[in-house]
């Protein structure tokens, strides 16, 4: 049996003089259906009729205009990823606040109902309330076998039974490697470490 895709354009002459690097459904709270991001712009997307219509982000005096690498809907607000490292949270379409969270860009985000997991250029997997409070952070240099590129370019988060907390991240580096991340697997490796640290000092 043939699968029949459908497809449909919803939005083309406004993205002519943008390069996008993301487009993402917002939460039904938000109030908007749709945002894009890319070079020195977001835009927030709603339906008119049979049109989409866009409307510009506003930066105001919170942050300055730069890429929009990534985005994600955490509730009623909207979070994207910069070039700079920080995460901008957005309130309708005005940035309402930002936070430092990486070194170098965050090329990607996700969110759940356990909360937010980010990943950067800098090779660091975060993890993040859904309120935006860090909570942990796992960098890819200390792996067992480093990859060949540290530049995190996807994540993934993995849930407990309860789906309240996230217990493990998969995720895909700039180098072609996928790594999977977990607090559990961390105890191993410090365990390892332990038992090596051990082995040294006892006398032969």
């Amino acid at each position: 049996m043939r699968a029949v895709v459908t497809k449909q354009l919803l939005i083309l002459s406004e993205f002519l003089c943008f390069i996008v690097f993301f487009a993402q459904f917002a939460n039904p709270e938000f109030d908007y259906m749709i945002v894009s991001g890319g070079m020195n712009h977001i835009k927030f997307w709603s339906v008119d009729g049979a049109n989409m219509v866009s409307c510009r982000g506003i930066f105001g005096s919170v942050g300055k205009i730069q890429p929009m690498l990534c985005g994600a809907a955490v509730g009623s607000k909207f979070v994207t990823g910069t070039v700079s490292g920080h995460l901008y949270v957005w309130a309708g379409r005005k940035l309402g606040k930002i936070v430092r969270a990486h070194e170098k860009g965050i090329n990607a985000i996700h969110s759940c109902s356990g909360g937010l997991v980010t990943g950067g250029k800098d090779g660091f997997i975060k993890i993040w309330s859904l309120a935006l409070e860090h909570l942990r952070s796992y960098d890819l240099a200390e792996a067992q076998v480093p990859p060949l590129d540290l530049g995190v370019r996807s994540v993934y988060a993995g849930l407990d039974v309860t789906g309240k907390s996230i217990t493990k991240v998969l995720v895909g580096t700039k180098g072609s490697e996928i790594y999977e991340v977990s607090e559990r697997e961390r105890e191993r490796e410090r365990e390892r470490e332990r038992e090596h640290w051990l082995r040294r000092s006892l006398p032969s």
